[in-house]
């Protein structure tokens, strides 16, 4: 996808995820739009925010897939005021222990734990650095990286969704 033509990026995007929430399209329509001007803090809040709203439809369909009580409980106080740090401990774990299981295919789950995590460290490194006030510089480099990174973790993220929506935990 190239950040010069927004639209085609979102095709891309839809290509790679066709369920695509509008939320995630509209926060990755914007954050391109912000590069294109160079305002690359603003575009690395809103691919930031892009991701983690991706993070939060992961751990619902997680929530609504879990049959422990207290595990469910966790999740959806999770949702409700989201911690990144504990909601990311909570999908790797989850995941691990589903692979180990081999519980769920490896055609989901392939690249899905890399890809969490890129994701859990673009949202927590890139997007502290545009809103802390002791930031560091967001360059153009760390958010064109994360526009050419978003669509293969996003689909990794939806397949992990869809297998978690037709199944119980």
């Amino acid at each position: 996808p190239t950040h010069y033509d927004p639209d085609g990026y979102v095709s891309t995007l839809e290509s790679f995820v066709p369920e695509l929430d509008s939320v995630i399209k509209q926060y990755a329509l914007e954050g391109l739009h912000c590069f294109r001007q160079r305002l690359f803090f603003a575009s690395t809040v809103m691919f930031g925010a892009a991701s983690e709203k991706a993070v939060l439809l992961l751990l619902q369909s997680i929530g609504d897939a879990e049959t422990e009580p207290q595990r469910k409980d966790e999740i959806m106080q999770l949702l409700e005021r989201p911690r990144l740090p504990r909601i990311f401990e909570i999908i790797r774990s989850i995941l691990d222990h589903l692979i180990k299981e081999k519980a769920i295919p490896y055609s989901i789950h392939q690249g899905s734990t890399e890809h969490i995590l890129s994701l859990f460290e673009m949202i927590r490194v890139h997007r502290n650095d545009a809103v802390h006030p002791i930031a560091e510089q967001v360059n153009k480099t760390k958010v064109f990286l994360t526009i050419q990174t978003l669509p293969t973790a996003l689909e990794a993220l939806y397949r992990l969704i869809k297998w978690f929506k037709e199944n119980r935990i």
